[in-house]
């Protein structure tokens, strides 16, 4: 006597309101990833807003008020960092961005070209003379101002710049818009209530007028 196995087959078929369920629970499920990828977006730990100091144009040109007020706010978003301090004064090092020129902003440190300048006039000085006739300040060997190093020690920071800082050329509104630039930026962090600015380890021929 053969034996015979009946397989049932399932019906292929779907109600409408299983087929309307099954639509609505996808749709409810991608709009739930759209909403978390955003929120992911909007609160990435990873970075933190800074503020970056810059003069205001306006007012140096207008002579309005002192050069610490001249010194303003533009909000930076960078990496968190453990010497967060440190990335603020390179943020400005940087100087203003296209759009916050545009907004009246300037940076009172040395630019590149100014800096390239220098340089130039003091390799022409070199062929008829020594390094050691050239007084510490003045002795560029970066191509831009840099951050030597920067500490904090009892509320103290203490920020160490290259000699490009003192391209410049001298005169106390740009020696005093510099360090207002460099103190307000560093001044921003409640770790921070006093600034000691120093040049390749000098403090005594530092933005002199």
């Amino acid at each position: 006597m053969a034996l015979h196995v009946v397989t049932p087959i399932m019906s292929s078929r779907v109600s409408p309101r299983r087929r309307f369920l099954a639509g609505k629970a996808l749709a409810l499920v991608g709009i739930m990833v759209v909403l978390g990828l955003s929120a992911c977006k909007k609160a990435d730990p990873a970075m933190v807003d800074i503020e970056v100091y810059f003069i205001d144009l306006a007012m140096m040109m207008d002579g309005r008020g002192s050069y610490s007020a001249m010194a303003k706010p533009v909000v930076r978003r960078v990496p968190v960092s453990e010497d967060i301090a440190a990335v603020a004064v390179r943020e400005m090092l940087k100087g203003p961005t296209p759009e916050e020129q545009e907004l009246g902003f300037t940076n009172s440190m040395p630019g590149e070209a100014v800096i390239a300048g220098r340089i130039a006039g003091l390799a022409a000085y070199l062929e008829a003379h020594s390094m050691e006739d050239i007084p510490p300040r003045n002795r560029y060997t970066h191509g831009a101002v840099e951050l030597l190093s920067l500490s904090v020690e009892d509320g103290t920071a203490y920020a160490d710049f290259s000699n490009e800082i003192h391209a410049y050329g001298g005169g106390s509104a740009w020696s005093a818009s510099i360090a207002a630039q460099i103190v307000k930026t560093l001044e921003q962090f409640p770790e921070i209530d006093d600034v000691v600015i120093s040049v390749e380890g000098r403090t005594g021929d530092v933005l002199q007028p």
